[in-house]
Formats: structure tokens, sequence, C-alpha cells
């Protein structure tokens, strides 16, 4: 930052040091906010990669500092605006009651729609959506997820009848990994080779630690 260092105290202050706070303790929920930031401010088709976050932000920084277009405390004032909205999400810091529940049942399923809750939430603050249609919108987009997630146990189990002979312990097992979150989002093909079910139906440990973190979703 090519500032005066009183400029830059002012700053830090002001904005920064209040990001920070945040995200105290969830580093890597305020890697995900600067890597959602990146995507809405850049209008970016895909996410940048965790190992590339630091160094796209220095880009938008730079980008930034070196405009005539943009003012830098605008463009901090903005982001620790959106890291409001992010970190009310994300980890619940000073979420409105109202959308605690909310919040934390989509966010028990998937964390993606971070990107999209910001958007709302800055829809909410300028008065263009009011608090029942910000609850309607969350209800909906749950909604759409479990649907998702749903279908998607309907459609691998429809793949493991040729692999499995209807062994239904293992697709009962199968059903344990897909409603996990850390086991079901990276998964957004319902097909598996034979090797693949084979790993699953053998594997009873794996299978233990899965179960011992088992969501139980709320069907919409």
């Amino acid at each position: 930052m090519r500032l005066p260092e009183k400029e830059q105290t002012f700053l830090y202050d002001t904005y920064w040091s209040k990001i920070e706070n945040l995200f105290r303790g969830s580093e890597k929920t305020f890697d995900a906010f600067v890597r959602d930031y990146i995507a809405l401010f850049t209008k970016a088709s895909k996410q940048e990669k965790t190992g590339n976050i630091y160094f796209a932000f220095r880009r938008m920084f730079n980008l930034v500092s070196n405009s005539q277009e943009f003012k830098l405390d605008v463009f901090l004032q903005k982001l620790h605006k959106f890291a409001r909205y992010h970190a009310a999400f994300s980890i619940g810091t000073d979420a409105p009651d109202w959308l605690r529940e909310p919040f934390a049942h989509l966010r028990r399923q998937v964390d993606v729609p971070a990107t999209l809750v910001m958007r709302l939430f800055e829809c909410y603050d300028h008065g263009t959506l009011s608090a029942d249609q910000f609850v309607t919108a969350i209800g909906l987009l749950d909604s759409y997820v479990f649907r998702s997630l749903t279908w998607r146990i309907a459609s691998t189990l429809d793949v493991l009848s040729n692999h499995c002979q209807s062994d239904l312990l293992c697709k009962e097992r199968v059903i344990v990994l897909l409603t996990t979150t850390n086991f079901a989002m990276p998964w957004r093909s319902a097909t598996f080779s034979a090797s693949a079910c084979a790993s699953i139906c053998s594997t009873d440990l794996r299978i233990k630690t899965v179960k011992s973190r088992q969501i139980q979703p709320t069907i919409p």
C-alpha cells in the first residue's frame, strides 16, 4: 500500500481491523470470503483456487489503488460491508435473530451460496428486499439444495444396482456418505465405477467415522 503512514493507519483502524475481527479464529472462512468477494468484484465466471486467493486479492487491491475510477476508502468500506454479510451467514457473526435459524440450516447443508446470500443481504440493506422476502429467499435456496441432494442419492442408488446386486447394506452406506457434508458436495456426479462402489462397501472404519458426522436434514 503506497500511502502515507497516517493514511494507512486510518484505513486500517477504520476498515481492515474490523474485517479481521469479524473472522477472528476462523481464518479459513476469511479466505472463503476474500475468494467470494473477488468473484463478485471482478464478475468472474469461476472462483479463484485456494492457493491463488492471496495473489488475486493483491491484484485487485493494486488495481483499485492505482485507478482513478475507484477510491480506496470507498472500496474498503464496501469490502467491510460485504465481510459483515459473509460472516453473518458463514459463522453467524452478528447475524440478525430472525436470520440465525434459516442461515444455520442452509449452512449445515452447503456453504457455496455465500456469494448469493451477500447479494441478498445488500438488497435488504438497500430496502429493495423485505425481511420476509429475505427469509423466503433463503428457504427457497435451502429447499433447492436439499432437493438436489435427494435427486443425487436416488440417481446414485440406480447406478449402484448394477454393481451391488441389490445389496441393501451397501446402498445404506452410500446414503450415509451422500448425506454427510464433507462427502456429499464434492460428488457433483452420480456416476460410480464398480471399484468405487466396492471401496465404499468394504471400508467399515470409514463408514463408522462418517456416521458419527451424519446430518439429518429436515424435508422442506
